[in-house]
């Protein structure tokens, strides 16, 4: 039953939230409030993760130090950019653009306030966001798939969801 699961992913947020306090010291509101603008960001389908998004006068230099504990505790992914595909990817992307996404698509849809049910929803703002989450699945099921890693390649107002390391060079990976 939608409940029930949904009471049992917020007690998963709280449990990652409580860890937080145990290991973050004194980064605990920094790694905070990153976690709360992760499923934002998403939602807003950014060309890139905006640290000033999180907090007004947010900086990389301040907070990408909660960010990168956040990816290294497996809670969410970092998807560099890409602008002139190579090969391998991760010698030609740029390390200062990147989009985050979280590792689960349960903990998004509670922590967007999304019921279950929206996936059926025919209502613009749900279909905007039923994009993000279908992207952010991808992601996820290429990962544990075993894809070490992926990236996005932008450039202006196009945009790849995913660029992969394949055998003959990048595979873009296009979600619909």
């Amino acid at each position: 039953n939608e409940a029930a699961v949904t009471r049992k992913i917020r007690t998963i947020i709280r449990d990652y939230e409580d860890d937080f306090s145990k290991h973050a010291g004194g980064d605990l509101q920094k790694l905070t409030e990153i976690w709360e603008s992760i499923p934002v960001q998403i939602a807003k389908e950014n060309a890139k993760f905006v640290f000033s998004h999180v907090r007004e006068g947010g900086r990389a230099s301040n907070l990408s130090d909660a960010l990168r504990w956040i990816v290294d505790a497996g809670l969410a992914y970092r998807v560099p950019q890409v602008t002139a595909p190579g090969n391998p990817l991760k010698d030609v992307c740029d390390e200062a653009k990147f989009k985050v996404y979280l590792c689960d698509i349960g903990l998004l849809r509670v922590m967007s306030g999304k019921r279950a049910s929206f996936i059926r929803s025919d209502d613009p703002e749900d279909r905007l966001y039923k994009g993000a989450m279908t992207e952010n699945y991808v992601l996820c099921q290429m990962l544990s798939g075993g894809l070490r890693e992926a990236f996005y390649w932008r450039s202006g107002t196009h945009e790849v969801d995913f660029l992969i390391d394949g055998g003959d060079g990048a595979v873009p990976v296009e979600v619909k």
